[in-house]
């Protein structure tokens, strides 16, 4: 098939493939109607102790039950998650991300949930430096008083200073959501998603119709399937009147008696018989007989086969290219004179 062909096709069917799209669009935007827009913001804590006095372990340990308490202040219309690090990565970045309806309100939530982590792991974090402190004020007096009195050997007297711990260097690093991206089904793509169902629904229609119909779609499909002239086509000025002339100049004479034989439908409602009557009982005295399609009457095969020149009548997109050929192929077993194919444009 070639371009000009699907085009063809396209154009004849082209309200039945606008009211496929309109459904399918419909059908789209109901669909997305109830659908709420939802959006998703993530900022970010990073946990790390340069001196490496704390482990990314010990960080995250004690990082995770600070982060449960936070999320818990707020409501379900805003969904928090936390989403902890490994302990083999360094830094330690805690991931936190809000999900709602309203993106302004999730970036808000999400940088308000990684400020309470991090101001609550620096206090916690805090408040241990100064417990050892103080615990290390007491281990030296003690460690005094060891060697004051000699009683055990220095090795053992040092080890009460080895559980001194100095969380002073821990570090805890905000990176604050901006933007909100949006996230689950987007209205558009929906839409988008069903206009494309609709073509792939015209368009297998379409190719059904063609596949169990095989309409006549133009001249070159009638000359090239068969081996027959198309005399007229009823686009032109002067249908009949080019029609007559042309059997004339085929047939070498004035034909006395002229059939027009049309595929489907009844011969005496065209208007191109009435007008051939005319012009062949002007030009030449002639008779045009009405002859019904063959599947209808078996006369016709009769009168083809007694007129000195046959015309089968086609009408495009209305009759079929199998009934054509089914056509021909009975006209020339009775050995009709068929002259050619008149024609016509199809609604």
């Amino acid at each position: 098939m070639s371009f000009l062909d699907f085009m063809s096709i396209v154009k004849h069917y082209r309200k039945a493939i606008s009211l496929i799209l309109v459904v399918f669009l419909l059908v789209g935007v109901v669909c997305v109607l109830p659908v709420k827009p939802s959006y998703k913001a993530a900022a970010t804590v990073s946990a790390c102790d340069p001196s490496g006095v704390v482990s990314a372990n010990t960080l995250i340990s004690m990082i995770v039950p600070i982060s449960n308490e936070v999320i818990d202040d707020y409501s379900d219309d805003i969904k928090v998650q936390i989403a902890a690090p490994s302990p083999s990565t360094a830094p330690c970045v805690f991931t936190i991300t809000a999900e709602g309806e309203e993106g302004g309100e999730c970036v808000i939530v999400a940088n308000e949930v990684a400020r309470g982590i991090a101001d609550k792991a620096a206090e916690l974090f805090a408040d241990l430096n100064t417990l050892y402190r103080d615990e290390s004020k007491e281990k030296a007096k003690a460690l005094l008083e060891i060697f004051e009195t000699q009683d055990v050997a220095l090795g053992d007297a040092l080890s009460i200073l080895s559980d001194n711990r100095d969380y002073s260097y821990c570090n805890f690093i905000i990176d604050e959501a901006s933007e909100p991206a949006p996230t689950g089904t987007r209205p558009l793509h929906v839409i988008l998603v069903f206009l494309l169902a609709g073509i792939l629904v015209a368009g297998a229609s379409i190719a059904c119709v063609m596949a169990v119909r095989d309409p006549i779609r133009s001249i070159k499909q009638v000359e090239s399937a068969f081996d027959i002239r198309v005399l007229a086509y009823s686009a032109s000025s002067g249908f009949a009147e080019r029609l007559w002339v042309n059997v004339e100049l085929l047939s070498g004479e004035k034909p006395s008696v002229l059939a027009v034989l049309p595929l489907t439908g009844n011969s005496d409602d065209l208007q191109l018989v009435s007008d051939l009557r005319c012009i062949a009982e002007e030009k030449a005295g002639a008779q045009v007989l009405a002859c019904q399609p063959l599947n209808e009457s078996v006369d016709s095969v009769r009168i083809a086969n007694r007129a000195n020149a046959t015309i089968i009548y086609a009408e495009a997109w209305c009759d079929s290219m199998p009934v054509l050929g089914a056509t021909l192929k009975e006209l020339r077993l009775a050995n009709a004179k068929v002259a050619g194919v008149a024609f016509a444009r199809g609604n």
